[in-house]
């Protein structure tokens, strides 16, 4: 089904306005903290992520060919890594007709800031 990807595009522009939303009333309040904000961030994002990759890989072991399983276990490694963004930039375009097979292509906006998901984890 072509726009395949709209939902992932729909998802992060709404986001983005409820993100924006959350930190501009935060900012006139003057309780923003950009810390504090990464590391409710962290606290959503991580537990569902995690679920989420155990799910595919759990299924993929046993309905994927080895090659595609191997592919998928490290695209799975970069979104809990928080580093998709720069592997499916490497590996083509958004657009490409191989990215159909890349489950969990849509990680790549998490990863968008993943130097302070890391800062919040490690500090």
């Amino acid at each position: 089904m072509s726009g395949g990807f709209l939902g992932v595009d729909v998802f992060f522009v709404i986001s983005g306005y409820l993100m924006t939303g959350i930190i501009l009333s935060r900012l006139n309040n003057h309780k923003f903290s950009l810390m504090a904000f990464y590391a409710a961030r962290c606290r959503r994002i991580i537990p569902p992520l995690m679920v989420l990759c155990a799910i595919l890989m759990l299924m993929g072991y046993f309905l994927m060919p080895p090659d595609e399983y191997q592919r998928m276990a490290e695209h799975a490694v970069s979104s809990l890594s928080f580093i998709s963004n720069v592997v499916y930039f490497k590996q083509g375009g958004y657009f490409d007709t191989g990215s159909v097979y890349k489950w969990l292509l849509h990680t790549w906006s998490l990863a968008f800031d993943n130097v302070f998901i890391y800062y919040c984890l490690w500090r």
